[in-house]
C-alpha cells in the first residue's frame, strides 16, 4: 500500500543486515523508516503498520528495545522478527514474543535472496507477498 509505513528497529551490532533488507525495501518502492531504540530519543511505532525487529543480543539487552517492541505490541503492530545469527537464540522477554512465530533468518546476501530459508521458505524478494498475507 503507498500508505504503508515499515519500521525497522535495530541494534548497531546489526547494521550490514539492516542494510541488506534496506536495499529490498527500496527497489520494492515500501517507505520504510530506522530506528536504533538504543539511541533514539522518542519512536516512530505509532506512524507504522508493519514493525520489523531484528534480533541480536545487543538488541535484547537494551531495555530501549524492550519498550519499543513492547509499544508496539500494545498498539497492535504486526511485528516480523528477523535473526541474524544462527547462534543466538532469543530468551526471556524476546523468546516468549517470538514463541510459535515464524521469522526470518537473514545473515549475508547470499542467503538472503535465495530460495530456501531456515524458518521462512520464500526469499527476501517476495516480502510484498509476506506484506499482503499480513492485511
Amino acid at each position: 500500500d503507498a500508505g504503508s509505513q515499515v519500521l525497522l528497529l535495530f541494534h548497531s551490532e546489526s547494521r550490514q543486515v539492516v542494510d541488506l533488507i534496506v536495499d529490498s525495501l527500496a527497489k520494492k518502492s515500501i517507505q520504510f523508516q530506522l530506528e536504533e531504540p538504543q539511541t533514539s530519543e522518542t519512536t516512530r511505532v505509532q506512524n507504522s503498520q508493519i514493525v520489523v525487529m531484528i534480533m541480536s543480543q545487543g538488541f535484547h539487552d537494551t531495555y530501549k528495545s524492550r519498550a519499543t517492541i513492547e509499544l508496539a505490541r500494545q498498539l497492535g503492530k504486526k511485528i516480523i522478527p528477523v535473526s541474524t545469527s544462527r547462534a543466538f537464540k532469543p530468551t526471556g522477554w524476546m523468546g516468549l514474543l517470538i514463541a510459535g512465530k515464524l521469522f526470518f533468518r537473514i545473515m549475508d546476501q547470499k542467503q538472503a535472496t535465495s530460495k530456501q530459508h531456515d524458518f521462512f521458505n520464500s526469499p527476501m524478494d517476495s516480502l510484498r507477498d509476506v506484506r499482503s498475507r499480513l492485511f
